[in-house]
């Protein structure tokens, strides 16, 4: 009988470790996932950004350039 009564609260304690350890492994990759989501959607901002920047600059260069002759 005492085999039985401390079985059950091994089990219990490796079964809660376990689900514990998958918790955080699945917290730390949907973190992981986000972080990288936020990265893509901000560089593609910047890039859109610098696109921007240099399309205007090139417009006005071009401007200048033909309003001197």
């Amino acid at each position: 009988m005492l085999h039985k009564k401390v079985a059950v609260p091994r089990l219990v304690f490796s079964l809660s470790v376990e689900l514990a350890a998958r918790l955080v492994v699945e917290l730390a990759v949907e973190l992981v996932f986000s972080l990288l989501v936020e990265l893509v959607f901000s560089v593609s901002v910047e890039l859109a950004a610098v696109e921007l920047v240099f399309s205007l600059s090139v417009e006005l260069v071009l401007e200048l350039v033909f309003s001197r002759q």
